[in-house]
C-alpha cells in the first residue's frame, strides 16, 4: 500500500492500525529472510467473483449486527459497534457466539428471523449495502472466529518479532494462512501448494498475502 511504502523501515515489519490510523515498526527476527512469491495466478473480475470479494465483509457487518444487538440486551446499554473489533470489550462464551451467529451457515430467511428485523432495517444497519444470500449461506461463525483470532495473532506476532522468536513468529504465520483457507476462504489451491513447497525445505513459516 501507499502507507507502507512511505513508513516502512529496513529491516523492519510495519504494524498498521486504520481506526485510528497509526503505525509501529518492529524488527525482524535476526538471521531470517522474507521471502515473497509470485503464485502468477490473476484473479478473475467477472460479477460473481465481485460479489465472492464483498461476502466477507458483509458477512462480518451482519455478525457485528448480531451481536451487537445482543450485547445490548444482555448489557442494558447501547452499543455502538460499526466493526468486529468495537466488540473485543465483552466476553462472548461459545454457546452465545452459536446461539447469536449460528452453529451452521444462515439462510436469508434464518438471517430474517434470528434478528428481527425487517428487510428495511436490515438496509438501515448495512449502511444501505444490498443484502444478498450467498449459495451456501452465510458462515458468520467462520467470519468472526477469523477475524477475532488472526486480530490476537497479529498483536502476538508484535510481540514475539521483538523478542527475536522467529519460530514463534512461524507458528503464527502458519495458523493465519490455515485461518485464511479454512475460516475466511480466501486461499487458492495454488497458493496452498506454493505454503506446502515452503515449509518443506525448512522455513519456519509461510502464509498468503497480497
Amino acid at each position: 500500500s501507499d502507507l507502507i511504502s512511505l513508513r516502512g523501515e529496513k529491516g523492519c515489519a510495519v504494524k498498521i492500525d486504520f481506526f485510528p490510523l497509526r503505525t509501529r515498526a518492529t524488527p525482524l527476527p535476526a538471521d531470517y529472510k522474507i521471502v515473497i512469491c509470485n503464485s502468477l495466478i490473476r484473479a478473475p473480475k467477472t460479477e460473481s467473483a465481485l460479489k465472492g470479494y464483498n461476502r466477507r465483509p458483509m458477512e462480518c457487518r451482519i455478525a457485528t449486527v448480531l451481536l451487537s444487538r445482543y450485547a445490548e440486551k444482555r448489557s442494558g446499554r447501547p452499543v455502538n459497534a460499526e466493526r468486529l473489533a468495537d466488540l473485543s470489550g465483552f466476553a462472548f462464551s461459545q454457546q452465545e457466539l452459536q446461539q447469536v451467529l449460528g452453529r451452521e451457515p444462515l439462510s436469508l430467511s434464518e438471517l430474517y428471523a434470528k434478528a428481527g428485523l425487517t428487510e428495511h432495517e436490515w438496509s438501515q444497519a448495512m449502511a444501505g449495502r444490498a443484502l444478498w444470500q450467498p449459495e451456501d449461506g452465510f458462515k458468520l461463525m467462520m467470519r468472526y472466529r477469523h477475524v477475532l483470532e488472526e486480530t490476537a495473532r497479529v498483536e502476538e506476532a508484535c510481540r514475539v518479532m521483538a523478542q527475536g522468536e522467529a519460530t514463534s513468529l512461524g507458528r503464527l504465520m502458519n495458523e493465519s494462512h490455515r485461518s485464511c483457507r479454512d475460516l475466511y476462504e480466501i486461499s487458492t489451491q495454488e497458493l496452498d501448494t506454493l505454503v506446502e513447497l515452503a515449509l518443506q525445505p525448512g522455513a519456519v513459516g509461510s502464509r498468503l498475502t497480497g
